[in-house]
């Protein structure tokens, strides 16, 4: 379990593998030195398991079911990724319970630049449409974000957040650029909730 509080950016070593299995390997510059193998860690929103780690960098394994419906498939050796390693019980919760279990692939449609931040507009799966909402929460990429506002539009549903500077200074949001894919998670409880709307109406 994660709370969306990003501790810092991994840089993409290398993705190998066949449509089953990969391994993905990153930079350790942004994980602590207590992290070992066995342990979970969020990669721009998605938890996996160390497999692997050296003096430089840290591995983990990737099944083909996550690079097929994550942004893993698009990365490349340079890439930046967020990075948190999971809860423990003295952790301070400053976002949301976050699974690390991505939902679906949004994309930038919009930036617009502000006095020092940024709103960005991102279009969302329509897996997840019906369960964001204004000042609702949402995880991309692996952060804790709030959405402003919800706009349903005829080719998607467009969500807009405000970054700021220290968001866009630490995470990967401060290189999203229109076009890009991202990878988000629905709010746990709304998830939840709108299951038991449903069985309840069924």
């Amino acid at each position: 379990m994660f709370t969306g509080i990003v501790s810092g950016m991994a840089t993409v070593q290398h993705l190998s593998g066949d449509e089953s299995l990969c391994t993905l390997t990153l930079s350790n510059e942004a994980i602590p030195r207590d992290v070992t193998i066995g342990d979970s860690v969020c990669i721009a929103g998605c938890c996996l398991t160390v497999i692997e780690r050296t003096d430089a960098t840290v591995s983990f394994e990737v099944m083909g079911e996550t690079v097929a419906k994550t942004t893993f498939g698009a990365l490349q050796p340079g890439d930046r990724v967020n990075i948190e390693c999971s809860l423990r019980p003295t952790t301070q919760m400053g976002g949301h319970m976050v699974s690390g279990h991505v939902d679906g692939i949004g994309e930038v449609r919009d930036i617009r630049e502000n006095d020092g931040w940024k709103t960005i507009f991102f279009r969302v799966p329509d897996t997840i449409k019906r369960l964001v909402a204004p000042k609702g929460s949402i995880t991309i990429n692996g952060t804790s974000l709030t959405i402003i506002d919800v706009d349903d539009q005829p080719s998607g549903t467009v969500i807009s957040i405000g970054f700021i500077p220290h968001t866009l200074a630490t995470t990967t949001h401060g290189l999203l650029a229109v076009g890009d894919r991202v990878n988000m998670e629905a709010d746990l409880l709304a998830r939840y909730m709108l299951r038991l709307i449903e069985t309840k109406a069924d």
